[in-house]
């Protein structure tokens, strides 16, 4: 089985986020929102999870992500490892929410 510093390695911040919001339970839609993405920037980020895993599908990853307890992160910490970053990059390219308003 691989070790979480393992899979950490191989994904990048973006990614590492978006498989522990995958591993709570949201959808694509709801992991756009959080990250400031559009849903098929999420798509694409868990095909690449997949591969880089060697996952058969996103249902595989989340598996492998409780498996090695890497949800935990997620409710100890609040926000995934990366977190901040990702959001600080993603947050100077998204459009204005019309509530900001």
């Amino acid at each position: 089985m691989t070790a979480p510093h393992t899979i950490s390695k191989k994904l990048g911040d973006r990614q590492l986020a978006t498989l522990l919001l995958a591993a709570q339970g949201l959808s694509y839609q709801q992991i756009g929102e959080r990250l400031y993405v559009s849903e098929s920037t999420v798509k694409s980020t868990m095909g690449v999870v997949t591969r880089k895993l060697g996952a058969r599908n996103r249902f595989h990853c989340i598996h492998l992500a409780h498996q090695l307890r890497l949800a935990a992160f997620v409710n100890d910490q609040d926000t995934p490892p990366g977190w901040d970053k990702v959001v600080a990059d993603n947050a100077e390219h998204r459009l204005p929410d019309p509530a900001d308003k």
